[in-house]
């Protein structure tokens, strides 16, 4: 962050669904100053200006760089463009804010964080469930020994199948669906790294990736590790996922067992229900909830830990860089092993 100014400019790039989100949010962050907004659809970029009161937009982020003054960058773009707008962002000495995931490999993941270091900038990477309330109590649960030993982890993320439109066609659904839960098996295992993953898919619609996909994962403390991801949640399913850009329903879970105890988290779930005349709905209410007309929740609390952490207001850096790179490690073994039908090791 510049050192001459108290309080950071920062810009998003990237005003699709979750891009307006994190706008929402940061336009009423106390801790930031929103400058600039970079997206191509001009009408898009025009309206959440003239909504949340950002000054100027472009429509390419070279422009944005080249003009703006800025401390910090948000990227909310599709994953195949992390890498190569995040390395733009991070060579001119800007502060980085990534959305899932760091990259689509692991290898330009580490670059990334190798970059990050060489320019000596702050680089975090959105694992928004470690800033979700019930999965940070179920985390000090596991690290202050409530449940003893962990012996296994099970995370569940069946996905909406409507979702398959926009999300399924360009990546494998390990790729797509099991970014989140991969993370959280390496922060509730606290520290303990994949040893050995077995995979299965199937596909069930004749697409190019597969509908379904399981697999267990041996850490290396001991720990037994199950994921399990599909595009199964039929369309009449009572929506838990409620925004002006999207509705649908995931079904997903995490399950921490251990020697003298057990943790159990329904992800979306929060006990709010509406009915009405047509379509009943659940909506989260931890995640980034709109209320009084701010996006609050643990995208909040994410983005505020960040504008913290480059502001020097806190050191906490609750997102572990080594930890998003060794997940897109497990996720290509998913990946590997479920289409070679045998055993990946790491």
């Amino acid at each position: 962050m510049n050192p001459n100014t108290s309080t950071p400019r920062v810009a998003v790039v990237g005003a699709g669904s979750f891009g307006s989100l994190h706008i929402g949010a940061l336009s009423r962050l106390h801790g930031c100053e929103l400058v600039a907004l970079c997206e191509p659809n001009e009408r898009v970029a025009a309206g959440l200006a003239e909504k949340y009161g950002i000054p100027r937009t472009y429509t390419a982020l070279d422009q944005l760089l080249e003009t703006e003054e800025l401390d910090a960058v948000f990227l909310t773009i599709p994953e195949h463009l992390h890498v190569g707008f995040a390395t733009k962002v991070i060579n001119r000495g800007i502060d980085c804010f990534i959305e899932k995931p760091l990259a689509l490999t692991a290898a330009e993941g580490q670059q990334l964080i190798d970059l990050a270091a060489e320019k000596q900038v702050i680089l975090q990477v959105g694992h928004i469930l470690r800033f979700e309330a019930q999965h940070a109590i179920l985390y000090d649960s596991v690290v202050n020994g409530a449940l003893g030993e962990v012996m296994t982890i099970r995370a569940k993320r069946n996905a909406p199948s409507a979702m398959w439109e926009t999300s399924g066609k360009s990546a494998h659904i390990a790729m797509a669906n099991l970014v989140h839960d991969v993370d959280q098996i390496l922060w509730m295992s606290a520290g303990q790294r994949a040893v050995s993953i077995r995979a299965y898919e199937r596909n069930f619609t004749g697409h190019e990736f597969p509908d379904c996909v399981v697999a267990t994962i041996e850490m290396s403390g001991g720990t037994l590790a199950m994921v399990e991801a599909s595009w199964s949640v039929p369309s009449g399913a009572p929506a838990n996922i409620v925004s002006d850009q999207w509705r649908g329903r995931f079904d997903a879970s995490l399950e921490v067992v251990g020697t003298t105890g057990t943790g159990h988290v329904q992800v979306y779930e929060s006990g709010l229900e509406i009915w009405g005349e047509d379509a009943s709905s659940a909506p989260n209410s931890a995640l980034w909830p709109e209320i009084h007309g701010a996006i609050g929740g643990a995208l909040r609390d994410e983005l505020a830990n960040f504008l913290d952490r480059i502001s020097g207001r806190s050191a906490a850096e609750i997102v572990s860089l080594p930890d998003a790179v060794h997940g897109l490690e497990i996720l290509e073994a998913i990946v590997e092993s479920a289409r070679t039908g045998t055993e990946v090791r790491l």
